[in-house]
């Protein structure tokens, strides 16, 4: 395995209060780097999807939705039950991947996704989803359908209405559309 050598500098504040900086050597095989770059980080930044859902996606594999789980560690007194199907920890992933009405979303999406035995943790789904997606579009409706997730459960925490999921569903799709009509009108006029 080929190996990269770089300087790696270290900084910590010392006892007296300045800094002491140790520079170290580390070695980076060129696995590593691959697995750096597989990150979803630059897929979610380049996609062709409103800012709001970047965003959305962004914070969501970083841990930065409020979830019960992630409001309890913060020291909140929380019941961690999900309050939509009442069956599991309310975890990012268990929100917008695994939950019974995240999983029925899914399911009728043009994706078809199979998510409600899923293990792993969102940030894992979208390393392991995008780069096996070799088509763009999938990835963008993927992240899309995320956005209409959120949307799905904020509808039902803050106002308890649920929506028809093939009415969502149609709605996400016709929104899709409508996004890929402006990208290709956008597109014909720079060209001219």
């Amino acid at each position: 395995m080929e190996e990269m050598e770089s300087e790696c500098v270290a900084e910590w504040r010392s006892e007296t209060g300045g800094w002491n900086i140790e520079t170290t050597n580390m070695y980076l095989t060129l696995e590593d780097v691959e697995a750096i770059m597989n990150v979803p980080h630059t897929r979610i930044w380049k996609a062709n999807v409103p800012p709001k859902v970047k965003n959305l996606v962004w914070r969501a594999i970083r841990g930065g939705l409020p979830s019960m789980d992630t409001l309890k560690r913060c020291g909140m007194n929380i019941d961690t039950t999900c309050p939509r199907c009442g069956e599991e920890v309310y975890t990012i992933t268990h929100m917008l991947l695994t939950c019974r009405e995240a999983h029925i979303l899914w399911r009728l999406s043009p994706l078809r996704l199979e998510l409600h035995e899923w293990i792993l943790g969102l940030k894992e789904w979208c390393e392991s989803f995008a780069p096996s997606k070799s088509d763009t579009r999938d990835w963008e409706l993927a992240m899309v359908f995320l956005w209409q997730v959120w949307n799905s459960r904020n509808m039902w925490v803050f106002k308890k209405k649920k929506g028809d999921a093939r009415l969502l569903c149609d709605r996400t799709c016709r929104f899709i559309g409508e996004l890929e009509a402006a990208v290709a009108r956008e597109e014909s006029q720079v060209g001219l």
